[in-house]
């Protein structure tokens, strides 16, 4: 669902950075709302709620400005206000991949990522917003990245984006109609015409999107949206057409039925497909009393935060030695010298006669006597394969089960090989190599 925790399109601050408890179709003093994506199942003519997740969480300040949004708790977002309520800074830390660990409730990365961004406002004699030049943090160094420009006539607004090259976005309003105009890449815009209702509401939106080649310009259809709300100002219905193929456009029409609670927000969202529920989404939400209370919800966030900050740094360090002490194995391996996969002789247990290339069925019956004498019993009976390198000594190194069974016999397995005695190592055009000898071991 599009609208779940989402700015609500119309918002006279949408786009000026502000992020609030309106923005988000709150009322009361919210604290903090949980999101929870509910999956259930139909069984004998009855739909059952079967379990859920949490989808996302938002704290907010006592004047209603948004502190904090978990995405899915594998990243989240953090934000800073002028007085005006405009968002001034901006931190994403998101989970990108890499070697992962999870920490509480959050799932962190080796590699995790962290975007700052800073706004700079500047305001008009009369107290309007004129320009804000947006500010990429990186490395301790500071790069802008947008340019906003603000102009305003009597019932309208205008909007102009501007990345370091050209203008990025523009949007148009006047009244109850509204024109987003976004570059989608160098030769595409993706065009908005709105109709908004007294409120603020979008009841109507056509998305086309315009194509310039060769100065030849090309119109084609992207979507059609309707939408009716309730008294709440919540979507209860929602037409969609999407024209991937002009001749056959995919045709949605969607109703949700909520619950409220006592202050007006919904509690329980049912999304429906004609009668085919297709989405479950259930809100808890936290009231705050008083600014103290606000305060002691942003407080204990920031407590958790700094604990699992310095258990991530814990493992990150642990990360960096685990990678240290790999490149140094690999430098040990690289300094042994190269493996000889075709010896002449090759490698063999001692009081065995080797096998060589025209006659590799030579018996090892001091090795498996060895074997049997030494193995212990596990419960499991069948074979499990082992490789492993004879080194220029004779020892034995690089061991691994390449064809195993359970955790029990893997071990006993690495165990006998361990403590072989040592080998004779292979020979090739008469120079000791090291090689690799694939191993059965019978249990």
């Amino acid at each position: 669902m599009a609208f779940i925790l989402t700015p609500k399109l119309g918002h006279s601050d949408e786009y000026d950075k502000s992020y609030n408890r309106n923005s988000f179709g709150l009322n009361g003093p919210v604290a903090k709302v949980t999101v929870k994506d509910c999956q259930f199942k139909k069984e004998f003519g009855e739909i059952t709620r079967v379990g859920s997740k949490d989808e996302k969480q938002v704290y907010f300040y006592g004047n209603g400005n948004v502190y904090k949004v978990i995405n899915s708790l594998t990243s989240y977002n953090k934000y800073n206000y002028d007085d005006h309520g405009n968002m001034t800074f901006e931190m994403r830390v998101n989970k990108e991949g890499g070697e992962c660990c999870k920490i509480d409730d959050y799932t962190f990365c080796d590699d995790d990522t962290t975007d700052v961004k800073k706004y700079k406002h500047i305001y008009s004699s009369n107290g309007k917003l004129s320009e804000t030049k947006v500010f990429s943090i990186k490395d301790g160094s500071s790069t802008q990245i947008e340019r906003i420009i603000y102009s305003y006539s009597v019932g309208g607004k205008k909007i102009t984006i501007y990345d370091k090259n050209s203008i990025i976005n523009e949007i148009v309003s006047n009244g109850l109609d509204r024109v987003i105009r976004v570059k989608t890449n160098d030769l595409t815009w993706s065009i908005s015409k709105d109709k908004l209702d007294n409120k603020g509401h979008l009841i109507k939106r056509i998305i086309t999107l315009e194509h310039e080649f060769m100065n030849i310009k090309k119109v084609q259809n992207g979507s059609s949206e309707v939408y009716s709300y309730d008294a709440y100002g919540n979507v209860i219905n929602q037409n969609l057409i999407l024209y991937l193929d002009e001749q056959n456009p995919i045709k949605q029409n969607l109703t949700s039925k909520y619950t409220y609670d006592n202050y007006g927000n919904w509690v329980s969202m049912l999304t429906y497909n004609g009668n085919e529920l297709v989405s479950w989404k259930e809100r808890e939400i936290i009231y705050a009393e008083n600014e103290s209370e606000f305060d002691g919800l942003i407080q204990s966030d920031m407590d958790l935060e700094k604990a699992r900050k310095q258990k991530i740094n814990e493992y990150k360090i642990k990360i960096a030695r685990k990678n240290a002490a790999l490149e140094e194995e690999k430098a040990k391996e690289i300094a042994k010298g190269p493996i000889c996969n075709l010896p002449d002789n090759f490698a063999h247990f001692p009081g065995d006669m080797p096998a060589t290339i025209f006659s590799p069925g030579a018996r090892q019956n001091h090795l498996y006597a060895w074997i049997n004498a030494n193995k212990q019993d596990v419960p499991f009976s069948g074979k499990v394969k082992v490789e492993f390198v004879v080194e220029c000594d004779g020892s034995i190194s690089n061991e691994k089960i390449i064809k195993g069974y359970d955790e029990v016999s893997n071990k006993e397995a690495i165990r006998l090989v361990k403590t072989m005695p040592k080998w004779v190592p292979a020979e090739k055009d008469g120079d000791i190599v090291r090689s690799y000898f694939v191993l059965d071991i019978t249990f």
